[in-house]
């Protein structure tokens, strides 16, 4: 069985432990997930782990293999009118992929309304355990003089897009840009 497919399998187990105790995990234990619905608790969970970025409607339409009659609305998701102070959960993920291997190596798994890509690069470059000599590659979101001298002072090598004025404004600090200039063997 491929590494994919086992992660997929354990995945899938502890979803299905997980509903096996539903009132443990709900806010209102005997109320929440009682009824029988198009998207129960454990159809629920899946829905949320392959969700990507796109609107709620089509994301349902995806997941129910575009078949609108068997597709949960999307104001489903939304609370009713009288209950909308409720809030929402959102989670915001830093992932650490090996693309040699391409397999994940490590996850930060961060509340979405108080992420911090910064500090979650640096957990990932201090947790990272695998030896060789890696390269962390991220995108605008990660680029800050403390990521950069965090990876510097560990030993790392690291290519994290910027934008110009990002740039511009580091070619001001000779003695960083110096360090950022050393040759790569």
């Amino acid at each position: 069985m491929a590494f994919s497919q086992k992660v997929k399998s354990a995945l899938r187990a502890i979803v299905d432990s997980i509903a096996c105790n539903v009132a443990q995990f709900v806010k209102n234990p005997g109320k929440d997930f009682t009824r029988d619905r198009k998207l129960g608790f454990v159809q629920l969970i899946r829905f949320f782990l392959c969700m990507e970025s796109g609107c709620i409607n089509h994301e349902l339409l995806k997941y129910f293999y575009f078949l609108p009659e068997e597709a949960p609305t999307a104001s489903a998701f939304h609370p009713a009118s009288g209950r909308s102070n409720r809030g929402f959960n959102s989670l915001h993920t830093i992932s650490l992929y090996d693309l040699l291997s391409k397999r994940y190596l490590d996850v930060i798994v961060q509340p979405g309304r108080f992420k911090n890509e910064f500090a979650a690069l640096c957990r990932l470059i201090d947790r990272y355990i695998y030896g060789g000599c890696p390269i962390f590659v991220a995108d605008r979101g990660f680029a800050s003089y403390n990521v950069f001298a965090h990876a510097l002072e560990k030993g790392c090598f690291f290519a994290i897009r910027t934008s110009s004025s990002t740039v511009s404004f580091c070619s001001g600090n000779s003695c960083l840009m110096l360090r950022f200039n050393r040759p790569f063997a």
